[in-house]
């Protein structure tokens, strides 16, 4: 059965907890949490600050590999791998598979074959994603969205529905600078040289979570 939450009532709650509080508040409403993790720019920061707020639980990494990120990317995944417990999904359909019938280097065509474009993703990152979800049935899908970073993001909340799951953005009021002092502050490195194809559309926006699942 699916999780029920008044949303409204539990943003005003989180609105007002710290970081750590907020995990920690939605940990008690369930247990069954999963971190989305794209290996980019800040990618040690969430699975460090679930450890921080949860140190005695395992919470697991999900990682979407769509086939054709940056090498920064698989040494991002690869040294998360020897900390946390990171599951990683991958298409059906291989990457050769896909270029023999759109072609290579998708991403580039975005703009004359949006249509086509738009199947891509769908293909390589929402595919791959529902059946990650329905092996592993977290109520919260845990993400690192925040109001800065594009226009899209100005109506962020802490907490959204996302059909029977929901999502929760713990640092979605944090600025580019808190970011940069908390990794700083917590000797953690991102991955600079980060790029999604799938990110070519929507002003940088990562299709994953506007997907309806």
């Amino acid at each position: 059965m699916a999780l029920e939450l008044d949303i409204s009532k539990y943003n005003g709650i989180l609105d007002d907890l710290d970081t750590i509080g907020r995990v920690k508040l939605i940990h008690n409403i369930s247990p069954r949490l999963l971190v989305l993790t794209s290996g980019g720019k800040k990618f040690p920061l969430l699975p460090n600050l679930m450890k921080k707020a949860l140190p005695q639980e395992n919470v697991p990494l999900l990682f979407i590999d769509i086939g054709c990120y940056d090498l920064g990317t698989y040494r991002a995944i690869d040294q998360l791998t020897k900390e946390y417990d990171v599951k990683v999904y991958n298409p059906d359909i291989s990457l050769r598979m896909d270029e023999a019938l759109f072609g290579e280097r998708m991403w580039e065509k975005c703009s004359e074959k949006p249509e086509e474009y738009g199947e891509w993703c769908i293909r390589r990152k929402e595919t791959p994603l529902r059946d990650a979800l329905n092996d592993l049935k977290p109520d919260f899908i845990i993400g690192g969205r925040t109001k800065f970073q594009s226009s899209k993001r100005g109506d962020v909340r802490c907490l959204e529905r996302r059909g029977d799951i929901f999502q929760f953005n713990p640092i979605f009021d944090w600025s580019e600078d808190k970011i940069n002092l908390y990794m700083s502050d917590n000797n953690l490195v991102g991955n600079a040289t980060h790029f999604d194809p799938t990110k070519e559309f929507d002003n940088g926006e990562c299709p994953i979570w506007f997907y309806q699942i």
